[in-house]
């Protein structure tokens, strides 16, 4: 799946990027070592290698992440070489206050400090241009399909079309849109027919009754005064998680499809300030990575899980059972309590759960997208009286 190859790209390029750190510093030492003779240095001589081996150890692990969380592999085929500057520069001033307070505390010297600026000169340089060659590497076989996904469209058409202007240049560049289908008018043996017939790796669903465009969405909530806006996604690509989060404005990115620690880190990394996962339930089983997620996240969502692996499913879980699964996992993230929870259920899956916050869609309305007041007041009756 996309979202995979994504990660461990990722993965690959922090851990090569950590490698050329630490071969930035060997040079820059180098350069200082044999350097030692020459008036810039003031005629001084420094010592071997080994006795500045363990700044290896805050610069191979910590500067990725540090880079990382300064948005630095955060859509690169759409930044200036500007902004990689400045994010290599933010990423390596903070490794710096790292390496200064393991020197303080655990108290390790730094025997020359003239290596330091070196070697924020030729790190700079060298993560610059290893960028670069990703991005003309990427774009060239992009070209080429070699990493293309064949990709089929579904929906209505003019939810269709509204989906492929929101996707950004990256997306369009790593996806081969092979089929268009109308599921309102075309059986769904057609769909079915165009997996096998182009080998499809992804089906993308557009629209749905409560899918808003980023113009609707503003528009809902200009009036919003002092409520909090929570934005939902189902498996949003950076760029437009962050062009959300920041144009509508959003207070908090409740995150569905894809939700994982890695996705919750990657949008704190953009600059959303409260992140909330979803925990898909079957049953009263909770996902093997629900305790890091409960580390990591701000709050937890527990949804039934539905047929497409998201929730939103208007259906409950067994209350019971995943209350005693929570209990070896929860953290201290809030809990957030959804799927299928009406006015008349509402009251036992608090007692059983004990949620900070109850999520409700569909047990409040009186059709599909319509919210009915009356059953509104009456959950909210139930949830106080709990």
């Amino acid at each position: 799946m996309l979202g995979r190859k994504q990660e461990l790209n990722l993965q690959f390029l922090q851990i090569a990027d950590g490698l050329l750190m630490v071969v930035a510093f060997w040079v820059a030492h180098r350069l200082r070592f044999f350097g030692g003779d020459l008036p810039i240095f003031g005629n001084k001589q420094i010592g071997p290698f080994e006795e500045f081996q363990w700044l290896l150890v805050v610069i191979l692990p910590f500067g990725p992440i540090v880079l990382e969380l300064q948005g630095f592999y955060t859509n690169p085929l759409q930044k200036t070489v500007a902004k990689s500057l400045t994010q290599i520069g933010r990423g390596i001033f903070w490794l710096g206050l790292l390496i200064a307070a393991a020197s303080y505390f655990l108290r390790l010297s730094v025997p020359s400090r003239a290596v330091m600026p070196l070697f924020v000169v030729i790190a700079t340089g060298v993560l610059l241009l290893r960028e670069r060659f990703t991005v003309a590497r990427y774009r060239k076989r992009a070209i080429r399909e070699d990493l293309r996904e064949r990709v089929v469209l579904a929906g209505t058409p003019s939810d269709v079309h509204q989906l492929r202007h929101t996707f950004t240049a990256e997306q369009i560049m790593e996806m081969e849109i092979v089929a268009e289908i109308d599921i309102e008018t075309r059986p769904v043996s057609e769909l079915i027919e165009a997996l096998h017939e182009h080998s499809v790796n992804r089906v993308i669903f557009a629209g749905g009754p409560r899918n808003r465009t980023l113009g609707q969405a503003a528009s809902i909530l200009k009036n919003a005064g002092s409520a909090r806006r929570v934005g939902v996604f189902g498996a949003p690509h950076a760029t437009e998680l962050s062009h959300y989060v920041t144009t509508v404005p959003l207070s908090v990115a409740l995150l569905h499809g894809g939700s994982s620690p890695r996705a919750v880190l990657a949008a704190r990394a953009i600059g959303v300030t409260e992140v909330w996962s979803v925990v898909p339930v079957v049953g009263g089983v909770l996902r093997p990575d629900a305790e890091e997620l409960f580390q990591c996240a701000d709050a937890v969502v527990l949804d039934t899980k539905g047929a497409n692996g998201l929730g939103g499913t208007g259906r409950s879980f067994d209350w019971a059972a995943a209350a005693a699964a929570l209990g070896a996992v929860r953290r201290q993230a809030r809990l957030v309590l959804a799927g299928g929870l009406t006015p008349d259920n509402v009251a036992e899956a608090i007692a059983h759960l004990k949620p900070d916050v109850v999520d409700v869609s569909s047990g409040v309305e009186s059709a599909p997208g319509v919210k009915d007041p009356i059953l509104m007041s009456r959950f909210v009756e139930a949830v106080r009286s709990a």
